[in-house]
């Protein structure tokens, strides 16, 4: 059986290749591109994809572009800032001395100020005494303001110390040794005597004070050689000795008396107050009972003004609160006192 065959020729086209292209030298490179056909729709989306990719790097580097301009501001800004201080305390630092930067040895450092108080025995004229300072690159003290003034009080409550405070002659204003009057409100000017010309500063007040020194152990204040004894105390016109050892009042009276001096007379509330300050362990005074009445060894009674006396003996002692009695018989220390104008 004979069979039937078909035969049919198909004509298709060649599938299209992808033609790649090759730009040699474009601005002086080499770049490569690749032309695929795509339908539409799939072009669209690679060029969204490509247009947003292109929009995340602009912000990105703009971002980084902020983040530089604000580092660079804040930089202008601390340079300016603490740039110039930094530099100034730097240069501040070199030119201040080591020492400057606190106070010597054996001085005393007060706000912003350093104090040297005497620690010598044997006090100096006035004169003297600022030699001394101006050898140490200082001066006698100048008194500027109450707070000064207290802090000095509280440094000199057993001993006086000089100041930079004089007067040419008496009748002329003080002056300090800056040239600056002194100001009445300041504090007051205890013991204006005609021949006091230099001020000291001691045992709670302001004094005036003679030119020379005294040998009085415990006083770098300035009376004249010849007022007071070798290791008496100096105070308004008047020397002072403090007894070391213990006696009876009537054996006390007589060791004042060997010295051409007697029991402690006090004439007035400062003087009280002065000795009642450098007194220790209730010393014997020349107060004494006799009829019921208390009477001084110069012979003058005692003004209950001044003070009264404490308890019922017979003889007077001073204590921290004032003046108190007892017997006789009992042992203390005591105080001589000289007046130096009876004594010239």
């Amino acid at each position: 059986m004979a069979e039937n065959v078909l035969y049919a020729d198909l004509n298709l086209p060649e599938p299209t290749r992808p033609r790649i292209l090759t730009v040699s030298d474009v601005q002086g490179s080499s770049c490569t591109y690749a032309e695929v056909k795509v339908k539409s729709q799939e072009t669209n989306a690679a060029a969204n994809c490509k247009s947003s990719g292109k929009s995340r790097c602009s912000r990105k580097h703009a971002a980084i572009l902020v983040v530089i301009i604000l580092v660079l501001v804040l930089a202008v800004y601390l340079i300016i800032t603490y740039g110039p201080t930094a530099g100034s305390q730097e240069d501040s630092t070199r030119t201040i001395p080591e020492e400057a930067l606190g106070c010597h040895p054996r001085w005393e450092k007060h706000g912003r100020n350093c104090y040297f108080f005497s620690p010598e025995a044997k006090p100096k004229s006035w004169n003297a005494s600022r030699a001394e300072c101006t050898a140490m690159g200082s001066d006698l003290v100048v008194i500027d303001s109450r707070e000064e003034l207290s802090y000095l009080h509280s440094q000199s409550r057993y001993n006086y110390y000089l100041l930079g405070l004089t007067r040419p002659e008496e009748g002329q204003k003080w002056k300090w040794i800056n040239n600056v009057e002194l100001n009445p409100a300041m504090f007051n000017l205890n013991g204006s005597y005609r021949d006091y010309h230099c001020t000291a500063i001691g045992f709670g007040e302001v004094h005036t004070a003679p030119l020379k020194p005294s040998l009085a152990k415990e006083f770098p204040v300035c009376p004249s050689l010849d007022l007071c004894p070798s290791g008496w105390l100096y105070f308004q016109r008047k020397c002072y000795y403090l007894s070391e050892s213990e006696a009876a009042w009537n054996f006390s009276q007589s060791s004042c008396s060997s010295h051409n001096a007697s029991l402690l007379v006090i004439e007035n509330h400062q003087e009280l107050s002065f000795m009642i300050k450098i007194t220790k362990q209730d010393p014997w005074i020349g107060l004494y009972k006799r009829n019921e009445e208390f009477f001084w060894v110069n012979g003058k009674a005692l003004d209950n003004e001044l003070f009264e006396v404490k308890d019922s003996g017979s003889c007077a002692y001073l204590d921290s609160k004032g003046v108190s009695a007892s017997g006789c018989y009992l042992t203390r220390k005591w105080v001589c006192s000289l007046d130096i104008n009876s004594a010239q």
